[in-house]
């Protein structure tokens, strides 16, 4: 319980300083499934199947990063990235705050040959998605904590969502807690939640299973896509090579 509750504190203290990306660098998509040649010569997936292979891959995945990213939707059919933190009245806006332990790795286009287009995040943790609707302006929709203070006094509605992204541990998912709508009882559920994945990552007894998590895609190839495009790559073969290929 002690450990819970420091990073608890912990989290609310980078929670509190953290600014939102400019969606034009870090995408969040998928969890999607990865695999590659490691240093060892041995697949990502072989490491993956092993039952304790918690210390070799904390070994390749060796950054760490609580990221954010904010979708606005103004109206129907009107959807874009936005570094924007504060809102405007009936506006709908997806907040996605990542934990994540991970590597990046290439992204190329087409073939493991292709063009470098990008990078990604490959690794585990944890996805909070908060779906709002705005019913005032001004409000910092990056803050999960106003967020909830927020939704109890009337000032926006929605729901919050979490996801474990190749973190296996019963710990975790006994007490992992429902979707639900946003309320100061659910963003608390939610940061403990939170406090509880990045303590099981560095468990021993955890299992992990790195993943693609965020990509960064270069300015030309971004130019012109939709929001759609970019958070949905289509993956295709990377015949074990360390990058990412997409269509």
């Amino acid at each position: 319980m002690k450990k819970f509750l420091v990073a608890i504190l912990a989290l609310m203290v980078s929670f509190a300083g953290l600014k939102a990306q400019s969606y034009i660098e870090w995408i969040p998509v998928g969890p999607l499934p990865v695999d590659f040649k490691i240093f060892d010569g041995r697949l990502m997936s072989e490491m993956s199947m092993e039952e304790s292979n918690n210390e070799k891959l904390l070994n390749l995945h060796p950054n760490e990063i609580i990221a954010k990213s904010i979708i606005m939707i103004p109206k129907k059919d009107d959807m874009s990235f936005s570094s924007i933190e504060l809102s405007q009245k009936d506006n709908t806006y997806i907040v996605r705050t990542d934990y994540l332990k991970y590597t990046s790795v290439p992204l190329k286009k087409d073939s493991p040959g292709g063009e470098v287009i990008g990078k990604c995040r490959v690794g585990v943790g944890l996805r909070i998605e908060a779906t709002i609707k705005t019913k005032k302006k001004d409000i910092n929709v990056t803050d999960l904590y106003q967020l909830g203070v927020e939704a109890k006094n009337g000032g926006i509605s929605g729901n919050i969502t979490l996801s474990i992204m190749g973190v296996e541990s019963e710990e975790v998912t006994s007490g992992f807690p429902l979707n639900a709508e946003i309320s100061p009882t659910s963003v608390a559920a939610a940061l403990q939640a939170l406090a509880q994945v990045k303590v099981a990552i560095y468990d021993k007894d955890t299992h992990l299973t790195p993943q693609i998590i965020e990509i960064q895609y270069n300015a030309a190839y971004q130019d012109g896509k939709t929001v759609e495009e970019l958070s949905n790559p289509v993956l295709l073969p990377n015949e074990n090579i360390m990058c990412v290929v997409i269509q």
